[in-house]
Formats: structure tokens, C-alpha cells, sequence
């Protein structure tokens, strides 16, 4: 064979690579469809679990295109399974309203590069959502990552609680009064309307009469009138008038007593209330249960006593249940039942202590006794529910129902009420990154009895919770490592449900130019650590419009 040329020897080798470089790209091509299949089926199963997920998930670019959706997603947002949405802009998907409603929270997450939580809520159903920025390297958001969890079953299990408890305290209510006017008939208004019609017409008829008798006394000398000589009965009558009118009035209070006592009202805690009035309005309405069981019943009314916030029926109902229950334990009439109102004014506490020298409570019972439907007396009448109600209005209104019980030696229940509901108190978030700075202006504040104060340990702490808190004010450190107090109220003020947040800053060293910056958000109280108690007390009373008058 005539030996290769350079040239051919050159073309041999070409080819060889050429076949060499085809069979590469094969197997490539090969590697490439099987990745593609892999991730097509990869697709779809993370798509067929993302649909089992019962929580609804978005991953949404900022400019609002869909990147993932599940099924529960679509569910919330009234997108049809039909409808492709992977790809999609969301806003394109959703109706007019929907978009409006729900584009400002995905805006205030780009804004301010915060998370967001918040309840939302689309026809019946309730939804609890969680929106987080998904950053680069270069710290720019590229994505918002949507998480919502239907807390439906919840919102309407809560309703009906709500609904079954107010109609449980209405059935106590129902069982009580008919104890309390069993021996009263249903026409007590007629006779005491009687009385109190005609007792003019007497009194007419004695001042017309009077100046004969009175001319027959001067010329005739006294004489017997009703068993009485005149010269006595003519000063006497007019007190027994007073005294029949008098008495008119007390039946008339006491049978409207009994009607408010009945009256199903509603759970307003704003009310003023004097513990003591509660306290005689209920000894009055169990006046004969009393007399009849406890003639060693004693009470001692506190003096001084402050005024508290809440539901004077509500709490008259509490305060008949448990002297009703000492009436019912006593086994003689020689034991003692002891009622006494008390100001604590280390706790700010309004208590009512109601002890008994009854029977006393078996200490395996103690645990249940407020437990709905659990009695003791279930042949006698009882249903289980009086201290079970009691127990849940006193909770109503921030407080709580102590109980101590020793058998055969009685028991002592104590109630105990703050002078602020909850409900009614403002309600402060304390930031501080360092615990014990943090929990002694917490302490500061717990003082006043018109506070309901929350605390967070770091500025990012701080926004997560004000989403859910929605406080009345906001205490804030100034330095803190990982989002400062300026960072935290420029937040705030881009938030529309916090935007209008009175915000107190405590710092120990406040540069110039971070204070500038908080005056240009609106944020001119800055208290200089150590803060005393009483400068923080003031600042906090005249952000929140308080005045003595708000003073329960």
C-alpha cells in the first residue's frame, strides 16, 4: 500500500474526530433528554405534592407572574383549574375587586422588603397569610414567597363557642331566677301599682279630714283615733305615708332588679362599676334564700374602693352563684357565711372574698367543680353550670376565681378583678434588644392598670408581631444589631394599617442625625436612658389621649 500522504493522513484524523465529537454530542443529546424527562416528572410530582398540601403557596415574581401555584392557591384566588397560571401575571387573573383588595399587601412586602402576616377573608372563607421576600446576592428581592393556611373550621368553631357560651349563661341565668322567684307571683307589679295609686287618695282624704278633727280636738279635748290618741296619730300619719310609699318603691326596685338580673345583655365591658353596689344588688335579690339558710351571713364593704371596667349584670350573676352555692354547702344554721370587698393595691386588684363554714369541697372534686355540667347536686336541681359560667365572665373581664377548700370546714372562693378588662386596656409593644432594659420598662408600664403591654427582643421580632398586635404605641430602642429604630419606623410609616402608630424611642446615645431622621417620620418623643418611670408614664398617657377621666 502507497503510503498516506500528509494531506490524507490530516483528513483521517478530521474524521476521526468528527466521529469521536458525533458520538459526544449523542450521548449528550441522550443526557439531555433523560434530564428532561427527569425534570418533567420531577415537575410533576412536585406539583401533584404541592396539591396535596392543604396550605395555599405562591411563588410570585415582583412584577406579579406566577412561578408556582398550588391548588389550594387557585382555591383563594377563584382561579379555575382550567386556567393555565403558571406564567401568568396574577393581577391579569383576578377580578377587579380582588386585585384592589389584595395588591396592596404584595406592594407594602416590595416596599419595605418585610415579611407580612395578616387575616384575610374571601365569602365564608377565613384565611391566615404569610408573604416573605425571597433576596439575591446582591440583597434584591426576586421573588415573594405567599404561604396562607384556611382557618376557617377555626374562626367558625370560635363563633359557635362564643354563641354556645352565651347561651349557656343564659340557661344559668333562667335556672337562678326561677330559684330566686319561686315564691313570687308573676302579678307583683298589680298589687304594688295598687298601693302606690291609691296612697295619694289617703293622703288627700287624711289632709281634708284633718282640720275637722283637728277644730274637734281644740274644742272637744284628744280623743282615740286607730288606737292612738289624736295629738299622736295627726304626727304619726304622714311618716307611715312615707313609709308605705317607701316601702312601694323598694318592691318596685327589687322586681327590676330581677328583670335586669333576667335581661339577656350584651358582653360591653366599659361600664363603670363599684364592686360594692354589684355586691349589695346581689345580697338584696337573695335576701330571703339568706335570712332562711345563713342568719350568721356578715359582710364587710372595703373602703375607698376604686372603680372598675366591666359588666355590673354579668358580674351581679357571679356574685349570686357563689353566695347561692355558701347558702347551699352550710349543713346548720349556726355556720358562718363572711363576704368581704378589698382594694389589693399591690396586685391593682379588686377582690371579693366569699368564705363559708359549709361542708368544703372533697379534694378529688376541687379540679372539676368548674367544669360545665359537673355537679354534686344534680337531684337537688343542680346543672353544672353556675361555676362553670361564673368562672368564664370573671375570665371575661380579666380576672380570676381563686378557690381553697378544706372538707368539713368550709371553703373560700376569691374573686379577683383588675381594673381594666383586657379589651379595654391599650395595649404597648416594648422593643429592646438587651432583656433587662427590655423587661423593666415592661414593668414600668404594667403599673397602670390602663396597659396591657407586649414585649419583642429585636427590631425584626418587633415587625413580625405589629402585624398581628396592632398595639395602640410602640416603646423602641434605637440601637439594635439587626434592624435599628429608625429602620423600624420607617417600616411602620409605609404600612397603611400602622402608618398612623404613636412611637415612644428610648436610647442611651442618640446620634444628631438618626434624631433628624425620626423627626422626619414623625416620631419627635425620645426619652434619654435611664428613663424613670414617671417620664415614661407621661409621654405614654399623652400619646394615647389618656387623661384622668379615662381612669377606671
Amino acid at each position: 500500500m502507497p503510503p498516506h500522504t500528509p494531506l490524507k493522513t490530516e483528513i483521517l484524523k478530521l474524521r476521526e474526530e468528527l466521529a469521536r465529537t458525533e458520538k459526544k454530542l449523542e450521548e449528550e443529546r441522550i443526557q439531555r433528554r433523560r434530564l428532561e424527562a427527569g425534570l418533567r416528572f420531577t415537575d410533576l410530582v412536585s406539583t401533584a405534592l404541592l396539591d396535596t398540601i392543604s396550605d395555599a403557596l405562591l411563588l410570585i415574581r415582583p412584577d406579579a407572574r406566577i412561578l408556582r401555584i398550588n391548588q389550594a392557591m387557585r382555591r383563594w384566588y377563584n382561579i379555575p383549574e382550567e386556567n393555565e397560571a403558571e406564567g401568568q401575571i396574577l393581577w391579569d387573573l383576578l377580578s377587579k375587586e380582588q386585585r384592589s383588595k389584595r395588591e396592596k399587601h404584595l406592594t407594602s412586602v416590595l416596599a419595605t422588603g418585610s415579611p407580612l402576616h395578616y387575616e384575610d377573608q374571601s365569602g365564608s372563607m377565613h384565611m391566615a397569610l404569610s408573604i416573605w421576600p425571597v433576596f439575591d446576592a446582591e440583597k434584591k428581592i426576586t421573588a415573594l414567597f405567599v404561604l396562607g393556611r384556611d382557618i376557617t373550621s377555626q374562626k367558625e368553631a370560635e363563633a359557635k363557642a362564643r354563641n354556645q357560651q352565651e347561651q349557656l349563661i343564659q340557661a344559668a341565668k333562667m335556672v337562678a331566677l326561677g330559684t330566686l322567684v319561686s315564691g313570687v307571683a308573676h302579678e307583683i307589679n298589680n298589687p304594688t301599682n295598687f298601693i302606690m295609686l291609691n296612697l295619694p287618695l289617703i293622703e288627700d282624704s287624711w289632709e281634708s279630714a284633718r282640720p275637722i278633727l283637728q277644730a274637734y280636738h281644740e274644742s272637744r279635748g284628744d280623743f282615740d283615733l286607730g288606737g292612738l290618741p289624736y295629738s299622736e296619730m295627726k304626727d304619726y300619719l304622714p311618716e307611715l305615708f312615707e313609709g308605705i310609699r317607701d316601702g312601694g318603691r323598694r318592691i318596685r326596685n327589687i322586681v327590676e332588679d330581677l328583670k335586669n338580673f333576667a335581661r339577656q345583655d350584651s358582653p360591653d365591658l366599659s361600664r363603670k362599676v363599684h364592686i360594692n353596689e354589684v355586691v349589695r344588688t346581689g345580697i338584696s335579690l337573695l335576701g330571703t334564700l339568706i335570712r332562711k339558710n345563713a342568719p350568721r351571713f356578715r359582710v364587710r364593704y372595703g373602703e375607698d374602693m376604686p372603680f372598675i371596667r366591666g359588666n355590673p349584670q354579668k358580674l351581679e350573676q357571679v356574685i349570686i352563684n357563689l353566695i347561692q352555692n355558701a347558702c347551699q354547702s352550710l349543713t346548720d344554721r349556726d355556720q358562718a357565711i363572711r363576704v368581704h370587698t378589698l382594694y389589693d393595691s399591690s396586685t391593682r386588684e379588686i377582690r371579693v372574698e366569699i368564705k363559708d363554714e359549709g361542708r368544703g369541697i372533697p379534694e378529688h372534686i376541687l379540679p372539676h367543680i368548674q367544669d360545665p355540667f359537673y355537679t354534686t347536686r344534680r337531684d337537688q336541681g343542680g346543672t353544672g353550670l353556675g361555676l362553670s359560667i361564673s368562672a368564664s365572665i370573671v375570665r371575661e373581664h380579666g380576672g380570676r376565681l381563686e378557690i381553697s377548700s378544706e372538707e368539713g370546714k368550709g371553703s373560700v372562693f376569691t374573686l379577683c378583678l383588675p381594673l381594666q378588662p383586657p379589651a379595654m386596656r391599650k395595649k404597648i409593644l416594648v422593643v429592646d434588644d438587651e432583656k433587662g432594659i427590655r423587661t423593666l420598662l415592661a414593668d414600668m408600664l404594667r403599673e397602670n392598670a390602663l396597659f396591657d403591654v407586649h414585649e419583642a427582643d429585636s427590631g425584626m421580632a418587633a415587625c413580625l408581631k405589629l402585624g398581628s398586635l396592632k398595639p395602640d404605641l410602640l416603646v423602641l430602642d434605637l440601637n439594635m444589631p439587626d434592624m435599628n429604630g429608625v429602620e423600624v419606623c420607617e417600616w411602620v410609616r409605609t404600612e397603611p394599617d400602622l402608618k398612623d402608630l404613636k412611637i415612644i424611642i428610648v436610647t442611651g446615645y442618640g446620634a444628631a442625625s438618626a434624631i433628624a431622621e425620626l423627626e422626619k417620620l414623625d416620631v419627635p418623643d425620645v426619652l434619654a436612658k435611664p428613663v424613670s418611670m414617671q417620664d415614661l408614664e407621661k409621654a405614654a398617657i399623652r400619646l394615647l389621649r389618656l387623661s384622668g377621666g379615662d381612669q377606671p
